[in-house]
């Protein structure tokens, strides 16, 4: 399962897709769906996130996570945000300045 974002060449309004692979009688299918916008945004920021902590066993900084984010065309200051509130809901937890579960 993968979240990309498009954007229309005339509009630059931005999509988020989610690609999924299906298996078929005949091999395997690709299943691309439309997701609204916010579901898609905290998707792909726990995607990110995911990513991220898994590639620093655990344990990342913050800036590591939103640098990720913005890479994958989330802005700093949805990923900043929510950070906290994944914090503040206990998601999260910040060690030494450090993110991690």
């Amino acid at each position: 399962m993968a979240i990309v974002k498009i954007s229309c060449p005339h509009c630059e309004d931005a999509v988020f897709i989610e690609v999924t692979e299906e298996k078929g009688t005949y091999g395997a299918r690709l299943k691309a769906t439309v997701l609204p916008s916010d579901k898609a945004r905290l998707r792909l920021f726990e995607e990110v996130l995911n990513d991220v902590l898994e590639r620093h066993n655990g344990i990342a900084p913050p800036s590591i996570v939103v640098m990720e984010g913005s890479k994958r065309g989330l802005k700093q200051e949805f990923v900043r945000k929510t950070l906290n509130s994944y914090v503040n809901t206990g998601k999260l937890h910040i060690e030494n300045g450090n993110v991690m579960r």
